[in-house]
């Protein structure tokens, strides 16, 4: 439709002029539908070249399902701006006072709502295409909390943060349960958590909770101390996708061989009671080729410590193998994830000041006790780094087609 044509429809005359200037799509988004263009045109390129490949005819046909909303959203942005050159040119030249005043009001509408609808959708869809959501991502969740540097109020806080994932996954509506649980005596009545292992299950649920990989610390005062002086302490969290039952044998058979286990059975250790040294219930299970080693003696019977080692194996193995493809997709300059180095500290609850900071983008939100009870507060923080991670991928995207000209 042309600029004529819509300063022609019935339309209220505004009362007042809208403010014109605030077009920063022009100049903002300009490299990124540049680079939008120049990815489809290498899409078509590498698509006729590999289309001999089984692998990667599948991988150009998904990515042609996803190719045709980004086609639309450029077409619709060129014409757009199009459009508003048009409206421009009345607004500033047409002798005519109501035209000029119509004009202004259309190039604001398109520059304040159409436009910036458009680029959103655009970012989307690119999104999608150049950096698609793993399937892991809509699966259930192993969370494990360690105990980290502070002794026993480092394990006061493994308790809180078991605490607030609970209350977060009920908030959710999220199923938790306990895979194991391992305590820390002070021998002064102040009992912690050394390390526990949950199982949360729902929907989405690692694609939420992988947000909470890495170290987390505290700054308050311990309980029962006498002076005043803020301690701070560390807890480890670590997030594993968990397959969903019934596709155990497959997951199996993309992860790992039987031959290259090594399945261990010893007395348990610890404290538990009589039975405890008595039967040879505990199972340490060690995927040879990674070194990855899982032990599990929480249970007295030897087939559910070996069920649950090999439950949280698969997961260990998974969550290499999508942390690998991670770090592929960095090399290839498609996909930069911070989150990825679990030594970092991504985030300090701060108790004296009643604040929370999220290291990776910088937020610090005065809602400490909202966080602590699971609430919304760490919906916002997920919010936050999601946003982050898009940018990062798009700034990838647009510094690729920067060098390649």
């Amino acid at each position: 439709m042309s600029a004529l044509n819509i300063l022609r429809t019935s339309r209220p005359k505004p009362t007042r002029l809208p403010n014109i200037t605030r077009r920063r799509w022009i100049s903002n988004d300009t490299e990124l539908i540049r680079a939008a263009r120049n990815y489809l045109l290498n899409l078509d390129s590498s698509a006729s070249a590999s289309a001999l490949e089984s692998a990667a005819k599948y991988e150009s046909i998904r990515k042609q399902k996803t190719v045709l909303p980004l086609k639309l959203n450029i077409e619709k942005y060129d014409q757009l701006s199009s459009l508003a050159c048009e409206l421009k040119t009345i607004a500033e030249n047409d002798p005519d006072t109501d035209m000029r005043e119509i004009a202004r009001t259309e190039l604001g509408a398109i520059s304040e709502e159409t436009m910036p609808t458009t680029i959103t959708e655009l970012k989307e869809n690119l999104i999608k295409l150049i950096s698609p959501r793993p399937m892991a991502y809509s699966q259930s969740a192993l969370v494990e909390i360690k105990a980290g540097v502070g002794g026993i109020e480092a394990a006061h806080f493994a308790t809180l943060l078991m605490s607030l994932y609970t209350r977060l996954a009920t908030r959710k509506r999220w199923q938790i349960k306990p895979v194991s649980v391992e305590h820390m005596h002070s021998g002064q009545g102040q009992d912690g958590l050394r390390e526990a292992v949950l199982e949360i299950e729902g929907p989405d649920v690692y694609g939420s909770l992988r947000w909470e990989a890495g170290v987390h610390r505290v700054q308050r005062i311990p309980f029962l101390q006498t002076t005043c002086a803020i301690h701070t302490s560390t807890a480890s969290v670590i997030v594993l996708p968990l397959s969903p039952p019934g596709s155990e044998k497959n997951v199996e058979e993309n992860l790992f061989e039987e031959k290259d286990l090594r399945l261990e059975t010893m007395r348990a250790q610890g404290a538990g009671g009589q039975h405890v040294n008595k039967t040879e219930s505990a199972v340490r299970l060690t995927h040879i080729p990674t070194g990855t080693v899982v032990m599990m003696q929480d249970s007295r019977s030897q087939h559910q410590n070996r069920e649950r080692a090999y439950m949280i194996l698969r997961a260990r193995l998974l969550d290499l193998k999508l942390r690998q493809k991670v770090i592929e997709n960095r090399e290839n300059r498609l996909s930069q994830v911070k989150n990825s180095n679990r030594s970092e500290k991504i985030r300090t609850y701060n108790f004296p000041q009643g604040r929370v900071t999220d290291h990776r983008i910088g937020l610090t939100l005065p809602r400490l006790n909202d966080i602590v009870e699971g609430g919304e507060t760490i919906d916002i923080i997920w919010d936050g780094l999601e946003k982050d991670e898009e940018t990062e991928i798009l700034d990838s995207l647009i510094s690729t087609t920067s060098i390649s000209k």
